[in-house]
């Protein structure tokens, strides 16, 4: 079974996989320069993929898809299969309130 966590912190993304990692952001953990980065690690190597000069086009494309009345940019299952684990996510939560100290 493939396991899959992902955690946000600012504006880096990390993904833990069944056999790697992925983690993608502004920062460069070896502190090379350059705005976006994207690493694979797994059990052989680490790669370091330098993002800068990428494209962004999803939002540019959700536009197109809103004016022209289609849904490439973000196909309807896809829609679908997020709101169904946000709702589950939900439902399973456990409410956390921190204890107020002086």
């Amino acid at each position: 079974m493939a396991r899959f966590a992902a955690i946000g912190l600012d504006h880096r993304h990390i993904y833990d996989l069944t056999e790697g990692l992925l983690a993608a952001g502004n920062v460069d953990i070896a502190g090379r320069d350059g705005g976006d980065h994207v690493f694979l690690v797994d059990g052989s190597a680490t790669r370091h993929i330098p993002c800068e000069d990428m494209p962004v086009t999803y939002f540019s494309d959700f536009l197109v898809d809103v004016a022209a009345g289609r849904a490439r940019a973000v196909p309807q299952p896809h829609i679908f299969a997020g709101c169904r684990l946000a709702l589950e996510a939900q439902a399973k939560a456990t409410r956390f309130v921190a204890d107020a100290r002086p």
